[in-house]
């Protein structure tokens, strides 16, 4: 979040995206902005997806607008130039959504846990957040959204499957966090 209000307070463009200098840099005509993805990708399109992932963990629907409003300044060049636009396509079906939030609430020395967390990890999901925490972290101000509220059940590790933070009913098993994410 100190990142994010850093790179908003510095480097935001008021018509969308990112400098890639900071406001205070002098001695420049112009300020430069990259928006293209090359072998790495952009910084805008870089600061686009952080703001879209970091608005699907804290809620804070002000991070989704602006990485919305970064979207829709390079709208024509996705259009027009696909194949320099990766990240961007990526960010873009990201905030097209649906997005699959998952809490994990559990000890990190069950093997349960593990399991759920290699789980998640195992398939390309583009459009998954995983916030995971020791049992305990949901009550804890500094925690995530995603987390806050979730806890573990009867001393088991828990899931929430979630989009748009509402939750299916919370699972302790492997089996179930399969069939409500994949199913």
């Amino acid at each position: 979040m100190r990142l994010a209000e850093d790179m908003n307070g510095h480097f935001r463009d008021p018509r969308g995206g990112f400098f890639d200098t900071r406001a205070e840099h002098g001695d420049l005509i112009t300020r430069p902005k990259d928006i293209q993805d090359n072998a790495t990708p952009s910084g805008n399109a870089l600061a686009a997806s952080a703001l879209l992932h970091l608005s699907a963990f804290s809620g804070a629907v002000g991070w989704q607008t602006q990485a919305e409003t970064a979207l829709l300044a390079i709208q024509e060049a996705m259009v027009r130039y696909p194949t320099a636009c990766g990240l961007w396509l990526q960010g873009l079906d990201f905030a097209v959504g649906p997005v699959h939030q998952v809490a994990v609430s559990g000890s990190q020395q069950d093997p349960l846990t593990g399991q759920m967390l290699s789980y998640l990890w195992q398939d390309y999901r583009p459009r998954m957040v995983v916030a995971a925490a020791e049992d305990g972290a949901y009550v804890n101000p500094d925690t995530p959204e995603l987390l806050r509220g979730r806890r573990a059940i009867d001393g088991k590790p828990t899931t929430y499957v979630c989009q748009a933070f509402t939750c299916k009913l919370p699972v302790t098993s492997l089996e179930g966090l399969q069939k409500q994410l994949d199913g």
